[in-house]
C-alpha cells in the first residue's frame, strides 16, 4: 500500500527529528 509506506517514512523521519532534538538538549544544556 503506498498510504504505509508514506505513513511509515513520516513515522522514521518524525523520529530522526525528536532524537536529533533529543541530542541538541543533551548538547545544550
Amino acid at each position: 500500500m503506498e498510504l504505509i509506506g508514506l505513513l511509515g517514512e513520516y513515522l522514521q523521519l518524525g523520529y530522526a527529528l525528536s532524537a536529533g532534538l533529543a541530542l541538541g538538549w543533551l548538547i545544550w544544556h
